[in-house]
């Protein structure tokens, strides 16, 4: 996780004010995590996203909240990236008789 703040403070989410899940308190330090889902091994590395870390100040628990443009731009790069296969796939079916052909 990387530190973005160093100060504990009052946190407002969708409009609501933050108390940890834990002990109710309401002050937390910010971090951002960066989540990995593996695919990185193998160059994949625009499937992961980011999340905002809220850590309570007083009992240390971690409330996650993933960032909604990351989710959905990974959602979205998936579908073309699922797009993009099919389409290669039906390009190779379709000319796999030519190349043959050509090669006899």
């Amino acid at each position: 996780m990387k530190s973005s703040n160093l100060e504990a403070r009052e946190i407002t989410i969708a409009g609501r004010h933050l108390r940890c899940q834990v002990c109710e308190f309401t002050r937390f330090y910010r971090r951002e995590a960066e989540l990995s889902t593996g695919a990185s091994f193998f160059g994949q590395d625009w499937t992961n996203s980011k999340a905002d870390c809220f850590v309570c100040e007083q009992c240390g628990f971690v409330h996650w909240f993933v960032k909604t443009r990351s989710v959905a731009a990974s959602a979205e790069n998936t579908a073309l990236s699922d797009e993009i296969e099919e389409l290669r796939q039906r390009l190779e079916a379709a000319y796999a008789d030519e190349l043959e052909t050509s090669r006899a």
